[in-house]
């Protein structure tokens, strides 16, 4: 019986525990029916007694885990389907439901908590977290702001350049005057006219 397993037995229910084993090893345990009944009922309660305590520390320990897992740093960056994927192995230990077998079994999982609890924060620090929509609107912003300053450096050295282009024709026209090639002269001082205008 799984209960002989236990070393703290009550030795009220290891006498049933007795009785079971030496009735029912009878040829004439029909006999002892009603015995046998009585001292089955002790033993399953002392033992749903003792599985219900196991299987509550064992969902304690591990609600307890996520807990701490939805506190370590670098949770928030997680998006929700990398958190639930890291989270599930805590998550389903913390399940009364799930996957209840013997108390020893329950007892082992329960201590297995504090290493799974680690490998849980390790995946946290290793998994890239997806940037939020905030932080792409940022970037976006600022790859807007660049590209207006970029434009405006552009604006700025065509500006320089046409001063240049303006200035070397106001020399040229200078020069043509002087040597006494009027329509040259008249002809630059037109388009640099035309080009104030413009």
């Amino acid at each position: 019986m799984v209960a002989l397993e236990e070393a703290d037995l009550n030795p009220a229910v290891k006498a049933k525990i007795d009785v079971l084993k030496d009735r029912l090893a009878k040829e004439t345990f029909f006999r002892d029916v009603t015995e046998i009944e009585q001292a089955a009922t002790a033993v399953g309660n002392e033992y749903k007694r003792r599985y219900d305590l196991a299987l509550d520390a064992r969902v304690a320990a591990y609600a307890d885990a996520v807990a701490k897992l939805e506190q370590t740093p670098g949770w928030e960056r997680l998006d929700p389907e990398q958190k639930e994927e890291v989270a599930r192995p805590l998550r389903q230990c913390a399940d009364r439901a799930r996957n209840n077998q013997t108390i020893s079994h329950l007892r082992s999982v329960r201590d297995a908590c504090e290493g799974r609890l680690a490998t849980a924060i390790e995946k946290v620090h290793k998994i890239p977290g997806r940037r939020a929509r905030g932080d792409r609107f940022d970037r976006q912003v600022l790859l807007r702001q660049n590209r207006k300053r970029g434009a405006a450096r552009t604006g700025v050295v065509r500006h320089c350049a046409d001063k240049a282009w303006r200035g070397r024709l106001k020399n040229m026209a200078a020069t043509f005057f002087c040597i006494g090639r009027m329509s040259e002269a008249r002809r630059l001082a037109a388009i640099l006219a035309a080009d104030v205008v413009g």
